[in-house]
């Protein structure tokens, strides 16, 4: 099937694939900063579609951005031209900053357990799982019953050759964030880090055995992560020097925004901590 894309980008509706631990919360300030709240949509989990597609037409019509924690498969649904984009995060930093935050949150239903449980302890019982979640997610429902590791990487990879518009990495944002804007026509974008996991120990505390636990179930998705860097890297290269102009520019309007954005963003925290704990 061919890329499910439209030159008229005010019809075509954008579906972000939000990975967790995956720069998506900063992302989503972002998209929150290009659309009005009438145009967004949210939902999570592929089968929760139905929020989307039982909508009126007329509705389903004014909406210009899907974005949601589910799988690829999700325009199958859907009678509008699609584009997708995500933002990967290298496993190994994704696995560990997953684990943490889950611990560290005592709304979700996992972090007593996990607080019981070791780092390593928790790849063990989740094994490629957690780690190839990456890969799983973007194979979505294109993925066959009883698919090799093989098969199911090659899936993942056809997937974003074919269906993704952007592909970006959260070690490289800035310059992921700047293909978006040229993408889809975004105005400069503003943002602070959110929801960064500030109490765990970086990925240098951590032990070799266990980084190579993670990369042991997690080969498919270190193997996608490299070959999406890679690309990005050759899509930036090929752009040359205006690319790298405007990247600048960006990041010293971004740095200008940063005490401001800081302010509000430790005042929007406070609000919503006491709210949580009215509720």
């Amino acid at each position: 099937m061919a890329a499910i894309y439209n030159s008229n980008l005010s019809k075509e509706l954008l579906i972000y694939l939000h990975i967790p631990k995956a720069a998506g919360t900063t992302l989503n300030g972002i998209i929150n900063q290009q659309y009005t709240n009438n145009k967004l949509f949210r939902f999570d989990g592929i089968n929760s579609h139905q929020l989307f597609t039982e909508l009126p037409i007329t509705e389903q019509n004014r909406i210009q951005l899907l974005r949601g924690h589910f799988a690829f498969g999700l325009h199958k649904f859907i009678s509008r031209p699609c584009t997708y984009f995500t933002v990967l995060r290298h496993p190994v930093k994704r696995v560990i900053s997953q684990y943490h935050y889950i611990r560290n949150n005592p709304h979700n239903p996992q972090s007593k357990f996990l607080q019981t449980i070791s780092l390593e302890e928790y790849i063990l019982k989740e094994g490629t799982k957690i780690c190839n979640q990456q890969t799983n997610m973007i194979s979505g429902l294109s993925t066959p019953k009883n698919c090799s590791d093989r098969e199911l990487l090659q899936i993942a990879q056809n997937n974003l050759d074919e269906y993704f518009a952007v592909v970006g990495i959260t070690e490289m944002f800035d310059e992921t964030l700047l293909i978006l804007r040229n993408r889809f026509n975004w105005k400069t974008p503003y943002y602070v880090k959110q929801n960064t996991a500030k109490k765990h120990s970086p990925t240098k505390s951590i032990s070799q055995s266990t980084i190579a636990l993670i990369e042991e179930y997690g080969s498919l998705d270190l193997q996608l992560y490299d070959r999406a860097k890679q690309k990005l890297q050759t899509q930036i290269a090929q752009l040359g020097e205006p690319f790298q102009k405007k990247l600048n520019f960006q990041k010293q309007v971004n740095s200008i925004y940063q005490p401001f954005g800081k302010v509000y963003s430790t005042a929007r925290h406070i609000v919503l901590k006491n709210i949580l704990q009215v509720y």
